[in-house]
């Protein structure tokens, strides 16, 4: 079965978020899609292989502890525990993006920063073309938060086993890229420290 696209309309458009209707020709019928973009028309991945990344998530530690954010989520009405993150400025290269959101949340400065990957991957494929790049990011220190104001981030600090035994044990709201960030923290820092 082969999908061709037809074309794309804009439906709905506010700050941060917009919704379009994608229409495709699948076996001779025509459908219509509809997803979630941060995107304008021109940056949609449906008109760009190598489409742009939307967003930063930076699975952060210092020393042996795993350094998370604790934040109010208003599409869950809860707070949940992730990793710092959020949206790349225009004109902004990712290394900016990684300092300036961590100096923001975390009130950190950074001591490395290590890609996990080449280019931006996909986060709800389903749903919306967001793309972001994720890192592991060794902290060099904490400081004061430089929050937005309609930010409400609380940092969290895990030692390794402690987070390990939270996961395992079902007693944390972590988001997908919370328990994965968190998953490869907790194997990186037990490899270094041998165990």
């Amino acid at each position: 079965m082969e999908n061709k696209y037809l074309f794309v309309k804009k439906d709905m458009d506010k700050d941060f978020i917009k919704v379009y209707t994608v229409t495709y020709k699948t076996n001779e019928k025509n459908r219509e899609y509809y997803f979630v973009s941060r995107n304008d028309e021109e940056d949609l991945a449906i008109l760009n292989k190598n489409y742009k990344p939307t967003a930063i998530e930076a699975f952060t530690y210092i020393g042996d502890e795993i350094i998370m954010i604790d934040e109010f989520r208003s599409a869950l009405n809860k707070r949940v525990l992730s990793f710092c993150a959020g949206l790349i400025e225009p004109n902004e290269d990712y290394e900016k993006a990684f300092k300036r959101e961590i100096y923001e949340e975390l009130g950190g400065t950074i001591k490395s920063i290590k890609l996990c990957q080449n280019s931006p991957m996909p986060v709800c494929a389903g749903l919306s073309d967001e793309a972001n790049v994720f890192a592991i990011v060794e902290l060099d220190k904490l400081e004061e938060q430089h929050l937005e104001e309609t930010e409400d981030i609380k940092v969290v600090k895990f030692k390794v086993n402690e987070l390990k035994k939270k996961i395992q044990n079902n007693e944390l709201p972590l988001t997908a890229s919370g328990y994965f960030g968190a998953m490869l923290l907790i194997n990186k820092l037990k490899n270094k420290k041998g165990e």
